[in-house]
């Protein structure tokens, strides 16, 4: 199994798109995201290792899953295709 850093553009390709599985991800690092190509990406602002936002914010956490999922929806896209998120500029603070 590949880490996204090892995941190269043609195994997106060949195994995921291939199946006809929709697929969107959420992402901290919008290189990884242009490296990779899935689908459907959702870049977000937040530090590693919160890609939901802040923890405890059940309704922000809510928010970003439901703008990702309905990348899903969006007939008008062309993979791979990139949007970022629209409300939420707070990046929470990492563990001390």
């Amino acid at each position: 199994q590949k880490t996204a850093y090892e995941i190269r553009r043609c195994d997106w390709s060949s195994d995921v798109c291939s199946s006809d599985l929709p697929t969107v991800t959420i992402q901290l690092l919008e290189e990884i995201a242009r490296k990779i190509g899935p689908p459907r990406s959702l870049c977000v602002p937040f530090a590693h290792g919160f890609p939901l936002g802040q923890p405890g914010n059940a309704q922000m956490q809510r928010d970003i899953i439901l703008e990702a999922l309905a990348l899903i929806d969006r007939t008008d896209l062309s993979p791979p295709h990139l949007s970022h998120h629209s409300s939420g500029s707070q990046k929470p603070e990492g563990r001390k």
